[in-house]
């Protein structure tokens, strides 16, 4: 519990933002936009923007609130958002965007497992028995086109899947066999993508400029990129596959897709003033000076996200010179330049609140005294874009061709809800929520 003289006023803004929930209505509308019909938008029933990522806030409202009813609204949206997935199609088994951020939404409602039970094992044996049919199709496509972000990330690929299977596995009183297998499928295809060709020397996870996700980026990237990010890049894959070393999950070559990642990493640290940082993307067999900067600083791109994920890798192989190097590089957010840290919103994908989460979780692991007294400061900066009168109290901004564009959002990942369960990791030390984020 990080200890503030403003505590009490943390605690109004956390309750405000939770008090304006409870209009489902109203937090509807916010959700879909200028959309009419509810049931065939993806973002209502998505981790990232919709219900499930509004129930997990709820679930941790009733953590540390238990006897306010904050159960009472999560049953709301959760009675809407099971109605919904029994009476549409299934998009994705994803974390972000699929049934794996459903399953996470019910079990942080569950008062550990005591409710929701029936629908839990229900949607956790749908995913059980469709994961083989994707996995294989992914699986048949890296070996003969590549890889696509998309389908090893954290936000819509195996990543994200596996790391909520993973939590299941932990949770799990039953060693259920299925589970385990499903876990171990995933982590190998994973460590697939990890590996590195021997005859060319190439890694895997190389985005060919045919797999790109966007037209500009294929007329940008002719021989295509690799993706450092957390979101959809391979440091994602790095933190996921030290979270199952860490918890001694036995995988034939963990450790070395760990080394592979780790060591490929350390080699495309750059400097920009003189200050390190780790590029966005990489391009394929494209060499940049110095002056073109290739960075943000934020949780899903860039060096304080991918520097959580290192961090990770030096905690599974127990190397104190890794966690090092991965503390001092998570610090250069510190020393940039507010221009070049490209920071304009509060919220957790690409804002302050990011930040936030994931200094919260170094210092927790290092007790390092600079980062206690950077991490009030961040504070600060997302709690000046705080407005009461504003229905979502916090709003996302996003860069979109040249002009900042202001967004009123309610999700985890770029709205409000995201950002008051910082403030809850912050006031009361509740924070394994984050293990969503991939950075535990």
């Amino acid at each position: 519990m990080q200890k503030c003289k403003n505590q009490d006023f943390l605690t109004d803004i956390l309750l405000d933002i939770a008090n304006s929930i409870k209009d489902k209505s109203e937090t509807e509308k916010i959700i879909l936009g200028d959309q009419n019909n509810p049931e065939d938008i993806i973002e209502v029933v998505s981790l990232a923007a919709g219900y499930p990522g509004i129930c997990v806030f709820l679930g941790y409202m009733d953590k540390v609130f238990p006897e306010d009813g904050w159960d009472v609204v999560a049953h709301d949206y959760l009675t809407d958002l099971i109605s919904l997935i029994q009476t549409n199609k299934t998009y994705s088994l994803s974390l972000f965007n699929g049934l794996a951020g459903v399953l996470v939404a019910l079990e942080t409602c569950s008062r550990g497992g005591t409710r929701y039970t029936t629908i839990i094992n229900q949607v956790l044996t749908l995913i059980l028995e469709n994961y083989k049919h994707y996995l294989s199709e992914d699986l048949l496509k890296l070996k003969k086109e590549g890889v696509s972000a998309s389908e090893y990330d954290v936000i819509s690929g195996w990543t994200g899947v596996g790391r909520t299977l993973l939590h299941f596995d932990q949770i799990s009183n039953k060693g259920d066999i299925s589970l385990k297998k499903a876990l171990h499928d995933i982590a190998e295809y994973l460590l697939l993508v990890s590996s590195i060709d021997t005859l060319s020397n190439m890694p895997n996870w190389l985005i060919s400029n045919e797999n790109l996700p966007l037209d500009i980026e294929k007329k940008t990237y002719k021989k295509g990129y690799f993706n450092s990010g957390m979101a959809h890049g391979i440091s994602g894959v790095l933190a996921f596959l030290s979270i199952l070393k860490k918890e001694n999950y036995k995988i034939k070559n963990l450790e070395l897709g760990i080394k592979n990642i780790q060591n490929w990493i350390f080699e495309k640290v750059k400097t920009h003033k003189g200050i390190y940082y780790i590029p966005n993307v990489i391009e394929n067999e494209v060499v940049r000076n110095e002056a073109f900067f290739n960075h943000r600083d934020a949780w899903c791109y860039g060096t304080p996200g991918v520097s959580r994920a290192i961090f990770l890798s030096g905690i599974a192989l127990n190397d104190q010179r890794v966690k090092m190097k991965a503390l001092e590089l998570f610090k250069t957010f510190f020393l940039r330049d507010e221009k070049d840290r490209k920071i304009i919103s509060p919220t957790i994908c690409h804002g302050y609140a990011g930040i936030l989460m994931l200094t919260l979780r170094m210092y927790k692991d290092t007790n390092d005294r600079f980062l206690a007294d950077k991490m009030h400061d961040i504070l600060n900066e997302m709690l000046t874009f705080y407005s009461q009168l504003n229905f979502s109290k916090f709003n996302n901004y996003e860069l979109i061709s040249g002009k900042i564009v202001e967004e009123k959002k309610v999700g985890l990942l770029e709205g409000s809800t995201g950002i008051a369960l910082v403030l809850i990791s912050f006031i009361f030390g509740q924070d394994s929520w984050d293990k969503i984020f991939l950075i535990s």
